[in-house]
């Protein structure tokens, strides 16, 4: 049985080819290693989960185990909030802002799907979305884009004219 003793540094970037072949298993988004215990892996085989306790596990994290072998952690199908919209742009935008407000969401179709929760349901349901409550998987996109460095030289200004005050990166 593999015992999973460490999650992976989210920072931490990997080639999705090193992932692809990797067992996985599934979570409901924002739960906690301590409430699974022992997991069956994509490939069959169990896992017992050894982690800090309060360890939050979300679809995309990477876990190693004694051996140092990586396991995924995929969605697991849940109740979710479906939202819609005539509007496409303002499901986009919409999805953006509770994006940056903490909030899990995920594109299915033409449809945005967000945590079940009342309060967000009749805030959304105010705002004029049509609103109503499905099973569904919160993966989050599997499109990362790189980390930007804004790392560079201020020696020579007239390169960087905008640069023309003196501060650190």
């Amino acid at each position: 049985m593999h015992k999973l003793i460490k999650k992976l540094d989210t920072s931490a970037r990997l080639a999705g080819a090193l992932l692809k072949r990797a067992p996985s298993f599934d979570v409901c988004h924002g739960q906690l290693a301590d409430t699974l215990g022992t997991v069956t892996l994509s490939d069959g085989t169990q896992a017992q989960l050894a982690l800090p306790h309060h360890t939050h596990l979300a679809v995309g994290d990477v876990l190693i185990d004694e051996q140092g072998m990586m396991i995924r952690v995929t969605g697991a199908a849940q109740i979710v909030t479906t939202v819609s919209s005539q509007d496409g742009a303002a499901l986009a935008t919409l999805a953006f802002a509770l994006g940056q407000s903490g909030w899990a969401v995920a594109f299915e179709g033409q449809s945005l799907l967000t945590e079940p929760v009342q309060e967000l349901m009749h805030w959304l349901q105010e705002q004029g979305f049509t609103v109503s409550q499905a099973t569904g998987r919160l993966d989050p996109p599997h499109l990362r884009a790189p980390v930007r460095s804004h790392g560079h030289d201020h020696e020579d200004h007239s390169k960087h004219a905008h640069h023309s005050h003196d501060h650190k990166h």
